[in-house]
């Protein structure tokens, strides 16, 4: 008998793996801003819910834009 995947612990690691890369007030920004949005975030997952194709909410339109930090590739 296999044992089931555990999808949050995989997107924990994803998450985690990902905040490492930022500093720590980036960090806040990404955090502050998902949680402001938990409950808008659509359910795209076996259990059921989601959303149709071309129906995806702008989740980023009202995101101010960063400015580019120097020495990034454009």
């Amino acid at each position: 008998m296999s044992v089931p995947a555990d999808n949050e612990i995989t997107v924990m690691r994803r998450i985690i793996h990902d905040l490492a890369s930022l500093h720590p007030g980036a960090r806040h920004r990404v955090m502050a801003y998902v949680t402001a949005r938990i409950e808008a975030i659509p359910v795209i997952a076996a259990v059921g819910g989601g959303i149709e194709e071309g129906e995806a909410p702008g989740m980023f339109d009202d995101v101010p834009q960063m400015p580019p930090l120097k020495g990034a590739a454009a």
